[in-house]
């Protein structure tokens, strides 16, 4: 990357350098502006791509969607585009208009030949991408089928953190539903599980942990279990405990919890013992 290319107002999405982004323009109010679009999003942006031959050089404009008249529609997070392209548009809001720069193998697809890849890293030159009119539909299952492990991981997070932001918000079942799709993401009928155990327990650069896959699992059915207990479904509730000590068979909370459900269904004895083991 050339020395000008991270200048004032440059932020470095990469941490390495591959891909800035500046100048942002909002093209909405601000009541409107400032959600973005999550992992498995299906995706809808117009572009301008060019190459950036550092500060002082010359640009050549290598692809436009506009010119073409379609937009560029793809998965975010399945490995459908270039990275740099997924990188910022992960980065961006709704009604935003934002400048990119991007470099080596983040570029790559825009590059003529492997060879040329090197070129430009070493010379600091890549490409210059403006990125607007991005719209978005929320994943559906089939999207979040096409992400690799990895992403599933990394979407079932986020939808665990809004499904917190619900619960924070005393709206219980619609939490409950941020936490069944983190179920249908990283679950045993996801497929997750089985690719994690081929790779083993350590996981891979493109695979989780089966640690990590587990502690998502256990949350997601915890704080449903949590939910339903504060809605009045007991019952229900301790489904989801059950579903949570059968991944960690020590957890605290599971416990204490099924316990709860256990005396609102009138188990007073069986309660007792759960709650027992929860101390």
């Amino acid at each position: 990357m050339g020395d000008g290319a991270l200048g004032a107002g440059w932020e470095d999405l990469t941490g390495d350098g591959g891909v800035l982004k500046s100048r942002c323009k909002p093209q909405l109010s601000a009541a409107v502006a400032g959600d973005s679009p999550t992992v498995g999003s299906k995706v809808s942006i117009h572009y301008t791509i060019s190459t950036y031959l550092g500060d002082d050089g010359g640009t050549t404009i290598i692809d436009d969607t506009r010119e073409r008249g379609v937009p560029l529609m793809f998965i975010l997070g399945a490995d459908e585009v270039v990275s740099g392209l997924d990188i910022a548009v992960q980065s961006m809001h709704r009604g935003e208009t934002c400048e990119f720069r991007v470099f080596g193998s983040h570029a790559a697809a825009f590059l003529p030949s492997a060879g040329a890849v090197g070129h430009l890293t070493s010379r600091g030159d890549g490409i210059h991408m403006v990125i607007e009119d991005l719209q978005w539909e929320a994943p559906s299952p089939a999207d979040y089928a096409r992400l690799p492990p990895a992403r599933r991981l990394e979407a079932a997070g986020s939808e665990k953190e809004r499904g917190n932001a619900l619960v924070a918000a005393g709206d219980f079942l619609g939490a409950v539903r941020h936490f069944c799709t983190v179920v249908d993401l990283v679950g045993p009928s996801s497929g997750c599980s089985t690719e994690v155990a081929a790779v083993g327990s350590a996981g891979s650069a493109d695979t989780p942990s089966a640690a990590a896959v587990t502690a998502m699992l256990a949350a997601a059915h915890n704080n449903m279990a949590m939910c339903l207990l504060k809605s009045g479904a007991p019952q229900h509730a301790l489904t989801e405990c059950q579903a949570t000590l059968a991944l960690q068979p020590d957890n605290v909370k599971a416990l204490y919890r099924c316990g709860l459900a256990l005396a609102e269904m009138d188990r007073l004895q069986d309660a007792q013992t759960q709650l027992a083991h929860a101390l």
